[in-house]
């Protein structure tokens, strides 16, 4: 992890303008200095969360990467291995991707501080919840690295981009999003996304985020 994005966390500005797009560059697998931030903000408001963090992605040869850096005074999961119930269990960075917005399937990628992960391919988003885990699992050939800073921790996920049916000439939607738990208060964990607002309470709304514009 650059620490140029570290320091950001301690230099976030107070009139952050939420994004409806993201312009998605090519560029090498390392990390570039000049990638535009993605912050995240409160589920159902255009305010920061208590602890900010932010992300980005950018397209390599093969890879689709996607990088969070969050603030977080208690690190912690519970979750281990692939597929467990990361999202109950403590602090985990999501991505959501759906390469074809014309249709209702997308992905959902999880990676937690401890690097367990979480891979699902939802056939159809609009029956979500008729669809057991063990349906949903998927094989995305990720590749994973998690760090931990002063004041909270990193995440970045490289997905195969033969994996993900993916086109630049479609426009595909996507969001990033976090739950970060606290043992003193861990049935309320702050959740927080990079699509603006979530008229649900949850993350599983594709018509709701963001566009990927690659450049």
């Amino acid at each position: 992890m650059n620490n140029y994005y570290i320091t950001q966390i301690a230099q976030a500005p107070n009139n952050i303008t939420p994004q409806n797009s993201y312009d998605c560059h090519r560029l090498s697998d390392l990390m570039p200095d000049n990638l535009e931030l993605l912050w995240l903000f409160e589920l159902y408001s255009k305010q920061q969360p208590q602890e900010i963090g932010f992300s980005f992605l950018w397209l390599s040869a093969d890879y689709l990467h996607v990088c969070s850096v969050m603030q977080d005074s208690d690190v912690i999961t519970q979750a281990s291995g692939k597929n467990d119930r990361t999202w109950e269990k403590g602090d985990v960075m999501e991505f959501f991707l759906q390469p074809n917005p014309e249709l209702t399937n997308y992905i959902e990628i999880h990676l937690a501080p401890n690097k367990a992960t979480l891979e699902y391919a939802i056939p159809d988003s609009k029956l979500l919840n008729s669809y057991s885990p063990e349906m949903l699992i998927f094989e995305s050939g990720m590749e994973t690295e998690t760090g931990l800073f002063q004041h909270g921790w990193w995440g970045h996920i490289r997905l195969p981009l033969k994996k993900l049916a993916f086109s630049s000439n479609l426009a595909p939607r996507f969001c990033i999003c976090r739950y970060n738990y606290n043992r003193q208060n861990w049935e309320n964990p702050e959740l927080s996304s990079t699509t603006l607002f979530h008229s649900r309470p949850n993350f599983h709304q594709p018509d709701e985020w963001q566009t990927l514009i690659i450049k």
